[in-house]
């Protein structure tokens, strides 16, 4: 698990309400390969993802504007998705401006799950390594949020990374 990383769910990603990101900042790591491990919440159909920003350790602090985004130079792979989303929305940087509240998002410019449940993983690689300290996540949700039909915030995400030993920890 990434030293000192503590990232949940956001509840300010309602539907109608905006979607807002998520930041954690932990201990720097260089690693090849980020992996998150999502929990839906408890009676939900689905989870998502619109945009999972990786800062590079070299910035001091969250930046005002996006810069220095190395999750654009990963490879995405994904334990599930929908055919109606996309894997490659996850990085592919269109709503990646951490001080904008973005509304809802059409289908294809996100990543799904639905209908199934999970646990669910996505997972960035690079082809040479990263020194990383930070990331932002904008969880979809699809507009059931609450009534468990639709893609909603997870319950609980937690971030794992491949070490200088080949060991993702």
């Amino acid at each position: 698990e990434v030293p000192n990383c503590s990232l949940i769910g956001n509840s300010n990603a309602k539907a109608g309400s905006g979607n807002g990101f998520n930041y954690a900042k932990f201990d720097e790591i260089t690693t090849t390969e980020l992996q998150l491990v999502i929990e839906p919440a408890p009676g939900a159909a689905a989870v998502g993802i619109v945009e999972w920003i990786v800062y590079g350790a070299e910035i001091a602090t969250r930046p005002e504007v996006l810069k220095d985004n190395v999750a654009l130079d990963a490879s995405v792979d994904t334990s599930f998705c929908t055919t109606w989303n996309s894997e490659a929305a996850i990085n592919d940087g269109k709503q990646s401006d951490p001080t904008i509240t973005y509304r809802q998002v059409a289908e294809n410019d996100a990543w799904g799950t639905w209908p199934e449940k999970g646990p669910h993983t996505v997972t960035y690689t690079w082809d040479t390594p990263v020194k990383v300290d930070s990331i932002d996540i904008l969880w979809h949700c699809d507009g059931n949020y609450g009534t468990g039909a639709g893609v909603e915030p997870p319950e609980s995400a937690t971030l794992y990374y491949r070490n200088a030993d080949g060991e993702l920890v």
